[in-house]
């Protein structure tokens, strides 16, 4: 397992090689220093128990890419609407997809920037996945960017996820802006293994967008908090 830094005027970030994973990530405020991603306390540990873990929980990071996102079974019932036009073919057992587990190749580096690059084996319907992270040398901003390549026509769920570090000062507040495709959350998320049922309301705004995760509409009752 291998930690790059990238570095800007304004931004300083670590990306390991296990999961394409990022964090920690500094950024300048004024005269503050501000990172906002969470880190698995558990990073460095080992024994048994650790070994258990599944890869994407070995080192928990602040965001990451997931191709496949979600279920890593076919044995839990979606909708029929839900089910994907093209039969799956070779369904990744691993969760969040290979690209949530695996280690990631380095392709270049810059000061500040990055390129990242995972391969697929067949019959997998991805032949492999590219990261670029970039910080921006105008304003407190990382740029992410993540391109897919596939062997054949396919319809499978992909998504970023990111953990953000809990507020432990009332006093204080950090503000953060997102803006989520609908149709990716949606037809992303992942079934509940207690219900068998995601608690997400299908197609419901399909084809908006959403402006941050009060805005997503969540069973029936209202939206998802923040």
């Amino acid at each position: 397992m291998t930690i790059w830094t990238i570095q800007s005027q304004f931004v300083k970030a670590q990306v390991q090689s296990l999961g394409g994973m990022l964090g920690p990530a500094w950024f300048r405020i004024g005269a503050r220093s501000v990172q906002p991603f969470a880190v698995a306390p558990w990073g460095d540990d080992s024994g048994p128990e650790y070994l258990e873990f599944p890869n994407i929980l070995k080192r928990l990071r602040g965001e990451w890419a997931c191709v496949p996102f979600g279920i890593e079974d076919e044995s839990r019932p979606l909708p029929r609407d839900w089910l994907p036009v093209q039969p799956l073919v070779g369904v990744d057992p691993l969760p969040h997809g290979r690209s949530s587990n695996a280690e990631w190749q380095l392709a270049d580096i810059w000061g500040d920037r990055l390129d990242l690059i995972l391969t697929y084996p067949e019959p997998h319907a991805v032949r492999l996945v590219k990261r670029r992270i970039s910080a921006s040398g105008r304003e407190p901003r990382l740029n992410i960017s993540l391109a897919i390549e596939v062997r054949r026509p396919c319809e499978l769920p992909i998504g970023t996820r990111y953990r953000c570090r809990g507020i432990r000062e009332p006093s204080r507040s950090v503000s953060y802006g997102s803006r989520i495709a609908a149709e990716a959350i949606i037809r992303g998320a992942r079934a509940s293994k207690r219900s068998r049922l995601s608690r997400f309301v299908p197609r419901s705004t399909s084809g908006h967008w959403f402006h941050g995760s009060g805005t997503i509409p969540y069973g029936g009752q209202g939206c998802l908090a923040r």
